[in-house]
């Protein structure tokens, strides 16, 4: 059965590849109609991928700071690990630290490099947690030795000169 056929039957993960080859053609209505499906049917992958779209406005989507946010919780909750970076971002840029690191944190344990530096920052500077320089240290140490992460380096650097002073 190709993936056409099956999306058809309803399989979400068809589903959402025929998004993501809609969206590859330019056909950007048909391509929201097969995301939506898969989204109605709880996909966390195509529930973060709408979140993106309404985040940043692509394929024709006006930009929807509320939709993005309840696509990526969604997601998030299922465990999809870019979805909780983008769900504690947007926490933080709301001044809602606490529930920044708590998401930060979920994808931070998972693996994600990303969310160790901006957890890290949240140790350095006290948001949503007690500051904590050590920490913070070992959370840009771990991800610099990931993936040799200029920003973790540099923010190594910078809490080494904080605790310094």
């Amino acid at each position: 059965m190709s993936y056409i056929e099956a999306s058809e039957k309803g399989y979400a993960d068809a589903q959402f590849f025929r998004a993501i080859y809609c969206f590859r053609k330019g056909e950007n209505e048909e391509g929201r109609k097969w995301l939506d499906k898969a989204v109605q049917q709880g996909l966390a992958v195509a529930q973060h991928m709408m979140g993106s779209i309404y985040r940043n406005g692509w394929y024709g989507v006006e930009k929807n700071k509320g939709l993005a946010f309840l696509n990526e919780s969604m997601a998030a909750q299922k465990g999809n690990i870019p979805a909780q970076m983008e769900l504690g971002l947007a926490y933080g840029l709301a001044d809602q630290y606490k529930d920044a690191v708590e998401w930060l944190r979920k994808a931070a344990e998972s693996g994600n490099s990303e969310a160790h530096i901006y957890l890290g920052m949240c140790y350095e500077e006290g948001l949503g947690v007690e500051r904590d320089y050590n920490e913070a240290l070992k959370l840009y140490d771990w991800s610099f030795e990931r993936d040799h992460n200029k920003t973790a380096s540099e923010a190594y650097r910078r809490v080494i000169e904080k605790m310094k002073q």
